[in-house]
């Protein structure tokens, strides 16, 4: 038995409690300054796949698509095949199509009079699909955190 694997595990821990916290940091200013201007592509990745969790979980695709977070639809599928989440990608990917047009729109006045022009109950297989998808997004992120650590600090 290594008397010292305790210890690497607990170090391992902390490291990943100062990663957490920089991550918190990342979040809250992306958040209140609503701008990724001054964040690198890695810090990107993180707050995309943030802001599609928290909009998908208040009211699916068509919520995503319906509100301002839709404009960001593309880096955030984007964002999904960086971490490796090639499921929910996937499922992204399938929502581009039943929205119809490729690129969606950045505009959300544009995206909105698309949706309008859709039943609502064309997303609730999607949603469905993605409420069982098994792609273990915390473990994704955490690890795609931990092998870029770097760009974290």
């Amino acid at each position: 038995k290594n008397p010292r694997k305790g210890w690497v595990n607990w170090r391992n821990y902390k490291m990943s409690l100062i990663k957490v916290d920089k991550l918190d940091k990342v979040l809250v200013y992306a958040h209140e300054k609503d701008t990724f201007e001054n964040l690198n592509g890695f810090e990107k990745i993180f707050i995309y796949i943030d802001i599609f969790e928290n909009h998908i979980k208040k009211g699916g695709f068509e919520a995503f698509f319906w509100n301002s977070a839709g404009q960001f639809s593309h880096e955030i599928l984007e964002a999904y095949e960086q971490v490796g989440a090639t499921k929910t990608a996937t499922i992204i990917y399938n929502s581009f199509l039943l929205f119809g047009e490729i690129p969606i729109p950045r505009n959300t006045n544009t995206r909105r009079a698309i949706l309008s022009k859709l039943p609502p109950k064309v997303w609730d297989t999607l949603d469905e699909k993605l409420y069982h998808c098994n792609d273990n997004m915390e473990y994704l992120v955490l690890e795609f955190v931990k092998k870029n650590s770097a760009y974290f600090d």
